[in-house]
């Protein structure tokens, strides 16, 4: 994630709404991005502190500074290394301190050492000193970047910073909005979805509306943006905090068809592991039950949606239905809020499996919560029960 003081030197902010306005990336700065991949290449599989102190000479094409830094990050990113060995670095320094203590000579303590951790003498060295930025080797650069990709994907670090610091996110997207809403789910989002005017409209809480798992949040959040792009039109604007803390003032961020981010992968079958795992289990049980994925959305009371996951349908009698939908990140009044539109459409077939260990607020489940609660597997015979009796 991009840090605060990159992010704030990379945004402007003016007008009377106090609108954020990042300085993206585009084609007139492809030269420079070029120059600076040109530099990495250079020093692919040399010391980092090298590569830093060839960057702290100015490139052959002038970069602007905050532009420059972000590339940089993100390109840091691409091309990091982790450590062949197994061994932890602190783990290989504390063999060697405690050789060389009784052992004045450096090289026989160094050899003591790789044979007590069944390391190459050759590499103990490296091992030693391998969570250090400036002893860390530069990693290849990825084939497929290009100066273009390099600069949607700095956007992209921009566009997610924002979001990550974002007390409220609004989506508004236009056709093709199923694979947008798929994503949703496998995230575990709080999200509560509405349709107007042609448009699926997705009302999600930020990080910093949350009291716990938020920067897992965060990361969760921002991988929204390239998928937006499935859509065929799509606007999002987030409240964004970009002082300290939310206290220091919000800001509106907008995002919108056609900026310069890249577009998301398509997703597989299952949206999750969970998902996956249900339907196999459920289908075991060998019930007159047939499950089906990504039935078309309800509609409830006031224009909001819900997208079930899954919906179950006899085989004999198909006029008997249920509705199944996962959710992930919750807070007490998030649940309640739900499970209130759910009574007051009378959907009583519909059954809302919990995940337990994502609550982010500070309260417990709600008392009589008519919910299935999980942790890392849904019980296909509990939700079988469910429907049959």
């Amino acid at each position: 994630m991009l840090p605060r003081t990159l992010l704030s030197s990379n945004v402007s902010v003016g007008g009377s709404g106090r609108e954020v306005v990042p300085r993206y990336l585009g084609p007139r700065d492809e030269p420079w991005l070029r120059a600076l991949l040109d530099a990495f290449h250079a020093y692919e599989g040399q010391r980092q502190g090298a590569l830093v102190d060839r960057l702290r000479e100015p490139l052959p094409v002038r970069a602007p500074r905050g532009s420059l830094r972000v590339a940089r990050h993100v390109l840091e990113h691409a091309t990091r290394v982790k450590p062949a060995v197994g061994v932890p670095p602190e783990a290989a320094r504390a063999a060697v301190f405690r050789h060389a203590a009784v052992e004045g000579d450096r090289a026989v303590a160094l050899a003591r050492a790789a044979a007590e951790l069944a390391l190459d003498p050759d590499v103990i060295e490296e091992v030693m000193f391998a969570d250090l930025r400036s002893s860390a080797r530069v990693g290849r650069v990825p084939a497929d970047l290009s100066p273009t990709v390099l600069a949607q994907r700095a956007n992209l670090a921009l566009a997610s910073a924002l979001v990550h610091r974002a007390q409220s996110v609004r989506v508004t997207a236009f056709g093709k909005t199923r694979a947008l809403v798929r994503h949703v789910q496998l995230t575990g989002l709080i999200c509560s979805a509405t349709a107007q005017s042609g448009a699926v409209i997705l009302d999600l809480s930020g990080p910093f509306a949350l009291f716990r798992h938020t920067l897992i949040y965060g990361r969760r959040l921002s991988s929204l943006l390239p998928r937006l792009a499935w859509c065929d039109r799509f606007e999002l604007e987030a409240q964004v905090a970009l002082g300290a803390g939310p206290a220091a003032g919000l800001v509106r961020y907008r995002l919108r068809s056609g900026d310069p981010l890249p577009p998301g992968r398509e997703l597989g079958r299952f949206d999750s592991e969970v998902e996956a795992r249900f339907a196999r289990d459920f289908a075991r049980l060998g019930s007159d039950w047939d499950l089906v994925r990504e039935p078309e959305p309800v509609p409830l009371e006031g224009g909001r949606l819900i997208f079930p996951d899954f919906a179950l349908v006899h085989r004999l009698t198909p006029e008997r239905r249920w509705w199944l939908e996962i959710v992930g990140f919750w807070t007490e009044r998030y649940l309640r809020d739900k499970l209130a539109h759910l009574r007051a459409a009378g959907l009583g077939n519909l059954i809302v499996c919990i995940d337990e260990r994502r609550g982010c607020g500070i309260e417990a489940m709600p008392d009589g919560a008519e919910v299935l609660g999980y942790r890392t597997r849904i019980d296909a015979r509990q939700v079988l029960s469910r429907v049959e009796g």
